[in-house]
């Protein structure tokens, strides 16, 4: 049926083939050649002499040759475009592979600059090194010629010492010898008046050998004053006029056994002043020499009358010992001065003991009023001025004084969050004073071992081992003069453990000993199955760790500033807009909230507390901007709204710092788990420890201004996820 239909169709077609004329039928083309070769043409279409089936597959040959046409363009043209996209992805590759290899090298260039810079470096550290270390040697080889030459001039001090000794001990045999002639040369030859004169001596004599003699005491001699004349002529006569060490005669006694005994009060002179005193005659002038017998300085003190005919003393130099090189300018003058000042010139000259520091300078006296008044960096620096100072600044009477004044926070310390118990972050102190950016890690070098920082007050600083340790400890230091002492570690500490110090220094006086308490807080689970926090406290009066009665039911994490010490209270800021409160002296706790509740605030803002003024202060910021409470009332959570500066001021005061600042804190907080974009990390002294993006910052309250410190890079590999800040302040106290 389909063939026939076919068919039919087909036969339609050809008989209007045959049928059709290009021309119309009155036009005279119809008897042209032209005309006639077109219809034969036509006529000999090969399909009208075919079959049906032939002619099917002819015109089914042609309908897909079309088509095979079709597609063939439709492919040409699909490839071209192919091949046109691969080309221009091959330029841009090839456009990108020239721009790396040009940066490859850039790259490769900078880093061999580099490399030759940092090894220049290393060279020239290695040459200052060097030279260091030559100089050092010189100096080494300078201090032993001059310690040789100390040695050979004390020997020989020495020395002269044994001979002037004999000298003197020879000339007392001679002028015992010379008197004893005299007196019996005058028995033989005396006149009627002598004779008088000596038979009265004689008289004397016999009542005194009369009266009984007593063990151990000297009996005075009645021609003491003609025996001492006798002496002091013959010893002129001796020496010539030169220089003669001898006792006066109100200081010479005799015995029956005829031996001499210094007087008591010379003694008690030389016991008040520290030297040792004997008098000098010198061109008929009388003098006093003194002599600090372990040091080797000594002077001389000539007596001489003004044109008043008043006393007056002249001071001479004579040796300056072991303070040839500390000695100061006014030390080695010749001055002079009435009598009225030798209180005062004892004081300053004669050199003193570390026993004696406290004695001599007292609250009132002008060097200690001067010296406490200067910070502990200062103070530390200038122990080595020269011993005295040492003794003096090392003193805990001193250091009793200086800690009365007020020290402002010096640096904070930075250590990155720990990521195992075996891996210990940097520790790093970064100063807030001086220009530049610095950060020091050789801070806390003089401990053992790597410790992990926990909290700090009034200059003293706790660390800890790592947990894994096979002897862990707790460190207690003073990271100013690199003094530390360890306890006892508490068989509770956990990895969840808060430890604080509690220490004050105008509470608990450093006379004797330096003593703090420690602070444990950990979670506890009671007989029930719920957990709070309890509290385990270490006194170094007692020297033990001690579980206190005290708990608190606190359902939040202990987080960022840990143990704040402030008028004697310890201070937790948890998680949960709450601040945790402990009195360690009676062992009180207690919940105190957040100035302002979380419904207060459309975002999470950012905070953290500290300690200014002797007060706790808790720092926010959120899209209000910057506010500074301070807690009034511990007991009834009540606060004082110090400072409060909006984003636009900030943003207008440190606009080199800050823009757009409610915008990307707000991206931040849309950004979830990652940091954001600005954190305060501590407070102290109206100084705020901030981050911002990648950059640390100090913000000052007072002037509002905000000081680069340092970048977030350099102080470790992970020091964006919760670090521990601790802020810092001086103090000389001494540990052990």
């Amino acid at each position: 049926m389909y063939r026939r239909l076919v068919l039919g169709a087909f036969m339609k077609y050809v008989s209007r083939r045959l049928n059709y004329c290009p021309c119309p039928p009155n036009s005279n083309l119809r008897n042209t050649v032209a005309f006639r070769t077109q219809i034969q043409t036509r006529r000999s279409d090969p399909l009208l002499y075919r079959s049906a089936d032939s002619c099917l597959k002819v015109l089914r040959f042609r309908n897909m040759e079309a088509l095979y046409s079709k597609l063939y363009n439709k492919y040409t043209k699909l490839k071209k475009e192919k091949e046109s996209k691969l080309e221009q992805l091959n330029r841009d590759q090839e456009v990108k592979f020239v721009n790396y290899a040009a940066a490859a090298d850039e790259m490769i260039l900078y880093l061999k600059s580099e490399n030759d810079r940092l090894r220049g470096q290393v060279d020239e550290l290695k040459s200052e090194l060097a030279f260091i270390r030559s100089s050092k040697d010189e100096q080494e080889v300078q201090h032993q010629k001059l310690l040789m030459e100390e040695n050979q001039k004390n020997k020989e001090l020495s020395e002269e010492i044994v001979k002037l000794k004999k000298l003197e001990q020879e000339g007392t045999c001679h002028s015992r010898q010379e008197k004893f002639e005299s007196r019996q040369s005058n028995t033989h030859t005396s006149s009627p008046d002598e004779g008088v004169g000596s038979g009265l001596s004689a008289m004397k004599s016999k009542k005194r050998k009369s009266l009984p003699a007593i063990e151990g005491t000297a009996v005075p001699h009645i021609d003491m004053e003609h025996d001492n004349a006798a002496d002091k002529c013959s010893d002129r006569n001796e020496v010539g006029g030169a220089l003669n060490i001898q006792q006066p005669a109100c200081c010479q006694r005799k015995a029956d056994t005829s031996e001499t005994v210094n007087c008591m009060f010379q003694v008690l002179i030389e016991f008040v002043v520290g030297m040792k005193l004997s008098f000098v005659t010198q061109k008929d002038e009388l003098c006093i020499s003194a002599l600090h017998q372990s040091s080797g300085y000594s002077f001389r003190l000539t007596w001489t009358n003004n044109s008043c005919g008043e006393g007056e003393l002249v001071y001479h130099l004579s040796s300056l010992g072991t303070f040839e090189r500390v000695a100061p300018e006014w030390m080695r003058e010749t001055m002079m001065f009435s009598t009225s000042m030798c209180p005062v010139f004892f004081e300053r000259k004669t050199p003193m003991s570390p026993q004696k520091w406290e004695l001599w300078f007292s609250n009132e006296d002008i060097q200690i009023d001067i010296l406490s008044r200067l910070s502990a960096m200062i103070l530390n620096r200038m122990k080595c001025v020269s011993k005295e100072w040492k003794y003096l600044i090392s003193d805990r009477s001193f250091i009793r004084f200086q800690v009365k004044n007020t020290e402002t926070v010096k640096g904070f310390f930075f250590q990155e969050s720990q990521w195992s118990d075996n891996n210990i972050g940097f520790i790093n102190y970064i100063p807030v004073e001086g220009e530049g950016e610095k950060v020091w890690r050789t801070v806390l070098n003089f401990l053992p071992e790597k410790v992990v920082i926990l909290s700090s007050i009034n200059g003293l600083l706790c660390c800890r081992s790592c947990f894994s340790s096979l002897d862990p400890r707790i460190y207690v230091c003073n990271p100013l003069n690199k003094q530390w002492i360890t306890l006892q570690w508490p068989h509770l500490f956990k990895s969840s453990s808060s430890l604080a110090l509690a220490f004050d220094p105008l509470q608990n006086p450093i006379d004797a000993s330096t003593d703090f308490k420690l602070v444990l807080v950990s979670d506890t689970m009671t007989s029930g199955g719920d957990y709070h926090l309890s509290f385990d406290i270490y006194s170094t009066e007692t020297g033990k760790w001690r579980r206190s009665n005290e708990f608190c039911q606190c359902k939040h994490k202990l987080t960022k500033n840990k143990g704040i010490f402030v008028e004697g209270r310890l201070y937790w800021l948890t998680d949960g807009y709450q601040i945790l409160m402990f009195h360690p002296q009676v062992e009180l706790s207690w919940l105190i909230m957040a100035p302002l509740p979380a419904t207060y605030f459309r975002n999470i803002p950012e905070m953290c507390i500290g300690e200014s003024e002797g007060r706790l202060c808790y720092v926010i910021i959120s899209e209000d901007g910057l506010q500074l409470w301070v807690l009034e009332d511990y007991f009834a959570s009540q606060w004082a709204l110090n400072t409060c500066i909006t984003l636009k001021e900030l943003e207008k005061e440190n606009s080199s710092v800050l823009s757009n600042m409610s915008k990307k804190m707000a991206s931040s907080i849309n950004r979830g788990t990652l940091p954001r974009w600005i954190d305060p990390l501590a407070f102290k002294d109206g100084m705020l420890f901030v981050r911002v993006a990648t950059s640390i910052y100090l913000f000052q309250f007072e002037t509002k201004k905000m000081k680069k410190l340092t970048e977030i890079s350099m102080l470790g590999l992970n020091p964006m996820d919760s670090p521990t800040v601790i802020p810092y302040t001086m103090s000389l106290v001494p540990l052990g």
